[in-house]
């Protein structure tokens, strides 16, 4: 329950800094927690922290989809009663 509370806070908190730093053009933005993340700069040194948000954004979006792809494929496996899971498992790879 705490994790799902602390979740929402974040989401909250990151939906209002976008509305507040880009107004009504945040509705056109695919991303607009990235461009928030492009305006930070910590003194002259540390600019395009947006680098360091898609190397941990990119890799977490990874492991999110293969554990949605194992949840089905194993899913999928228990439904139609096979013993074995990978039988299924190239067969819903979405390429």
């Amino acid at each position: 329950m705490t994790a799902w509370f602390g979740e929402m806070i974040t989401l909250a908190a990151s939906g209002l800094i976008s509305v507040f730093l880009f107004g009504e053009y945040t509705s056109t933005l695919n991303y607009p927690f990235i461009e928030v993340v492009r305006y930070i700069a910590l003194g002259e040194f540390f600019q395009h922290i947006d680098a360091l948000l898609l190397a941990v954004w990119l890799p977490g979006t990874f492991i999110e989809l293969a554990t949605y792809h194992y949840a089905a494929v194993a899913g999928l496996a228990e439904w139609t009663g096979l013993k074995d899971y990978r039988a299924l498992a190239g067969g819903m790879d979405p390429r």
